[in-house]
């Protein structure tokens, strides 16, 4: 495998996995947060079962009250 490809094959791998959260209300003791995660991969196999896009996406709130 040549250099540049696997340089590029590893930069995807730790590039495909995403975390971002915010912070969306906070006052008096109140706070609203979001947050989530995209993963975005791809197998390659001979098994059917694992073969294919298992990409996925988590998104959520997180709420706090004082």
């Amino acid at each position: 495998m040549k250099k540049s490809t696997l340089a590029l094959v590893v930069m995807g791998i730790v590039a495909s996995a995403s975390v971002q959260a915010a912070e969306i209300y906070n006052k008096d003791g109140n706070k609203l947060d979001v947050y989530g995660k995209v993963k975005a991969m791809h197998y390659m196999s001979d098994n059917d079962s694992k073969d294919g896009d298992q990409s996925y996406i988590r998104f959520g709130f997180k709420a706090k009250q004082n």
